[in-house]
């Protein structure tokens, strides 16, 4: 096995990449366990990180917590995403906000905790997809 290929791009993983969601809707996300995200996990108090390391609690603590680690550590912006119809401005405060809904939560988290969509061999891929669609559109308003 080449382990060459497991290294990651740290940008990506700090800055966020893009995801699609569906109906128009995408979202940029860091890698869980960046230096955003481990600073916002290290300003909370010592004893709620022991309680949340050893799932002790309550799940609306619980509930609190991670939605603001994940909208805050791990969504870095979004295009298209709405609240009960309602089009939210990609703030930090929508982004903990949309994230104490579990499984949004959980959609985020997956895609932060997935090594494939930081790999530097996926950002070069995307990164050469993206300039051939770019060239290939201003080609045809020429």
């Amino acid at each position: 096995m080449d382990v060459g290929k497991l290294r990651t791009d740290e940008r990506a993983e700090e800055e966020g990449v893009w995801h699609d969601l569906g109906e128009g809707a995408k979202v940029k996300t860091a890698r869980i366990n960046n230096p955003e995200y481990q600073k916002l996990f290290s300003s909370i108090d010592k004893g709620k990180q022991e309680m949340a390391e050893r799932g002790q609690l309550t799940e609306e603590s619980a509930n609190e917590l991670f939605a603001y680690l994940t909208g805050r550590g791990l969504i870095r912006d979004w295009e298209n995403i709405e609240l009960d119809g309602e089009k939210l401005s990609p703030t930090p405060e929508n982004f903990e906000k949309v994230c104490k809904i579990k499984d949004f939560r959980s959609i985020i988290r997956n895609l932060a905790s997935d090594m494939e969509n930081y790999l530097v061999s996926n950002q070069e891929r995307d990164q050469g997809n993206s300039q051939r669609t770019s060239r290939g559109s201003s080609e045809q308003q020429t």
